[in-house]
């Protein structure tokens, strides 16, 4: 009966996510996260969430942040279970992005397919 239960609650919650996607005004953007690209998916939605400017995490000369300003650097953090945590402002991360709103769930969507297909470089 428990497992029957903890299926009910995981499709449930998968509901809830893809339903929050499309009622948060984005019905025009595919929140599938099919296919994506850290070069025509990822990087667009650090750039837009000003993730990737100077004195966030732009590589400015400030030693005391952490860089995302490139594939490689932002790895780091992917390996480290340190981005999502983060961007979805669970409790133990510092909530990013520091300036602003919390990312669309539809972005978040498409990052945790992107780490799930395998973070690639592409």
């Amino acid at each position: 009966m428990s497992s029957r239960l903890l299926a009910i609650w995981a499709a449930l919650m998968i509901l809830t996510f893809i339903s929050a996607c499309t009622d948060s005004g984005e019905n025009d953007e595919d929140c599938s996260g099919a296919n994506m690209s850290y070069s025509m998916d990822i990087k667009p939605i650090l750039q837009n969430n000003g993730c990737m400017t100077s004195g966030c995490h732009g590589g400015s000369a400030m030693s005391n942040l952490l860089f995302m300003d490139s594939y490689e650097s932002l790895k780091i953090y992917i390996d480290a279970n340190r981005l999502m945590g983060a961007l979805r402002h669970q409790n133990g991360f510092s909530a990013m992005p520091k300036q602003g709103e919390k990312i669309s769930n539809c972005e978040l969507l498409k990052m945790d397919s992107w780490i799930a297909q395998g973070a690639q470089n592409n």
